[in-house]
């Protein structure tokens, strides 16, 4: 998250209000109308990609998450 390191190192209120905010506000929307409630009443993605496996072949792209959209959906959206 090079946001939050940017923002971390210089303390600049001016960037994260006009820069970082915006975008990840725009990013969290788009995330979430992509997300679908499981049978279980979780949210998932509908296809899930894990590029390092399966040389980023078709054969990458799983159901349901993969462990790192997990991963980021979860600093996402939990902070």
């Amino acid at each position: 998250m090079a946001f939050v390191d940017h923002w971390r190192y210089t303390g600049d209120a001016k960037f994260l209000k006009a820069r970082a905010y915006p975008f990840c506000k725009e990013l969290a929307l788009c995330t979430r109308t992509l997300l679908r409630p499981s049978p279980d009443g979780k949210l998932r993605l509908p296809t899930s990609s894990s590029p390092e496996i399966h040389d980023n072949t078709l054969n990458a792209w799983l159901q349901p998450n993969s462990n790192f959209d997990l991963a980021v959906l979860k600093t996402f959206f939990n902070g």
